[in-house]
């Protein structure tokens, strides 16, 4: 029974091996429905079920060492299959899946402390991946595509996006004082201070990987020459510049407000 609840909610996570779906949905979904998707959907009916089944089986030790396998096979396997993709999309996808590793190694520490730190990733989480996915809607919209190799040096044409996708990109790698940061350090004591001093090095040497592949994705489609055929292009504007922008402010704020939450 525990090992068909927890294969479950893990495939809803989108969590290694029952990650195969999520970059498919991602690539042929609308933009509008991946921000869902990544940013809520995955989290409800996913995460928050592992949480329940953690907190109700909390003394079970198999249960946590499977979510702890689980978390970090998850953070290795969705950073190296990111850094292979061509489709933007299909990078954000692969790092939920890696992201989702952190808050499953989070739940593992079986600690209040851990249990905190999966819910302010949670929320970390939410904010830079939508922020990530309405840059993918601006993009789609000036551009026409989203394969990485037919963008580069839009900077210059989509300041806001690109600033946008920056800031987003330092919360995703954990750079201080973003709400990234802030999550994961929460993460990294509560797995230090269960005693799972090996998954926290493993933890925070994993987000070399991430800043691999989102340091990829922005020289790829922001920096660089810009292509003949996007020098027509212009910042987006309407719903989506604004949705790029609040979800900016509030990755600023939120970050900057993290010390004094905690």
């Amino acid at each position: 029974a525990m090992v068909l609840l927890l294969s479950g909610f893990a495939i809803k996570a989108g969590v290694v091996p029952f990650h195969s779906w999520l970059p498919d949905a991602h690539q042929s979904a609308d933009t509008s429905v991946s921000v869902l998707l990544s940013g809520i959907v995955i989290k409800i009916a996913g995460i928050y079920g592992l949480m329940t089944v953690c907190r109700l089986f909390g003394d079970f030790p198999a249960m946590r060492a499977v979510l702890a396998v689980l978390g970090a096979v998850s953070i290795l396997v969705g950073a190296l299959l990111a850094a292979r993709q061509r489709h933007f999309k299909r990078v954000m996808a692969y790092s939920s899946v890696s992201q989702m590793g952190y808050i499953l190694l989070a739940l593992s520490a079986g600690t209040t402390l851990g249990l905190i730190g999966a819910l302010a990733h949670i929320l970390s989480h939410a904010v830079f991946k939508s922020t990530l996915f309405a840059n993918a809607a601006a993009l789609h919209e000036q551009t026409g595509t989203l394969e990485m190799d037919e963008m580069g040096g839009l900077e210059e044409r989509m300041p806001k996006t690109a600033l946008s996708s920056v800031i987003a990109f330092l919360s995703l790698a954990g750079i201080p004082p973003t709400p990234g940061f802030w999550s994961k350090l929460l993460i990294l004591l509560s797995l230090w201070e269960s005693g799972k001093q090996p998954l926290a090095a493993f933890a925070l040497l994993a987000s070399i990987f991430t800043s691999v592949y989102m340091l990829r994705l922005q020289k790829k489609v922001f920096f660089g020459h810009i292509r003949e055929s996007l020098t027509g292009v212009h910042e987006a504007a309407g719903t989506v510049l604004a949705a790029e922008l609040l979800l900016t402010a509030l990755t600023i704020l939120i970050g900057c407000a993290g010390p004094f939450i905690l």
